[in-house]
């Protein structure tokens, strides 16, 4: 059963595009509130500019005391390669983590895909999925919408 509200949070652990040994929890620290946002897959044209708004708004999430932290079915080699399209794309440098779930691993524990929406090795693609978690990570907010719609960011803020 995927988590819902006042569920604790699972650790991400895995990779980013810029670690081998990302622990969500260990990015989020015991103080701050978290924000966990999935993506169906990496240079699709409205990922691209969510992520672009989400670091737009980063300092926003901070002061706030809360991280945010991108989630896609892609690998780290391609996650780092979507980092420098969406900086041409929408003038920003992400940098904060954009967690790689390519087996679907992660996104099959947290119940955020369509079965119907398949990539092009028939892996089942992850909808638009919000989580708000509290400091001590549990779900505060959930959030979901079809992988063919977009968040507002300025509405997550």
């Amino acid at each position: 059963m995927s988590p819902t509200i006042g569920d604790t949070f699972p650790d991400l652990q895995g990779e980013t595009q810029h670690t081998d040994a990302f622990s969500l929890y260990d990015y989020l620290g015991n103080k701050s509130w978290g924000i966990v946002f999935m993506h169906p897959g990496d240079f699709t044209p409205v990922c691209t500019t969510e992520l672009g708004a989400a670091q737009s708004l980063k300092a926003e999430f901070y002061a706030r005391n809360t991280k945010i932290c991108g989630f896609s079915c892609d690998d780290a080699s391609r996650h780092r390669a979507w980092v420098a399209d969406i900086e041409a794309a929408t003038g920003q440098r992400l940098d904060f983590p954009l967690f790689c779930d390519p087996d679907r691993e992660h996104s099959i524990e947290l119940g955020v895909f369509d079965p119907q929406l398949k990539d092009d090795a028939g892996l089942p693609q992850t909808v638009r999925s919000v989580f708000i978690l509290n400091p001590d990570k549990t779900i505060a907010l959930t959030m979901t919408y079809p992988s063919c719609v977009g968040r507002n960011f300025d509405e997550i803020l």
